[in-house]
Formats: C-alpha cells, sequence, structure tokens
C-alpha cells in the first residue's frame, strides 16, 4: 500500500500552521519538539489502524534548551 503524510506544518512570519489539530487561524510557532509532540499525541489519539511512522528531520537532535 503506498505511504501518505497525514500531518504537516508550515512556519511563516504569521505563526505556525498546521493540518493537524482544531485551529483554521495560524497559531503563536512552539519549538520545534514541543510542536513535534503536540502532532504526535494528536496523531496518537486519531486510531489509525495502521502503526505511525513519524520522520523527523535533524532539528529533532536540537537542544530544546537552546529556544528558552
Amino acid at each position: 500500500m503506498p505511504l501518505a503524510p497525514v500531518a504537516q506544518r508550515l512556519v511563516s512570519a504569521d505563526g505556525s500552521y498546521a493540518t493537524y489539530g482544531d485551529k483554521a487561524s495560524p497559531s503563536p510557532a512552539k519549538n520545534h519538539l514541543e510542536e513535534l509532540s503536540d502532532c504526535i499525541r494528536h496523531l496518537d489519539a486519531q486510531g489509525f489502524p495502521k502503526p505511525l511512522v513519524h520522520l523527523i528531520d535533524r532539528e529533532g537532535d536540537t537542544n530544546p534548551n537552546k529556544f528558552l
């Protein structure tokens, strides 16, 4: 079966736009790891019949304290 992304996020000067969550308007941009955690929690709650595979770019290795 083909694979397809089920969530994407774009950060712009206006804020964070995501294909997951309840907001249609941009939300304030969070640091990368906080946003990633929110996305994974939301997708896990969807009850997909197959296991999800999360592809995380190199920014996932970033020290979260860098953003504080």
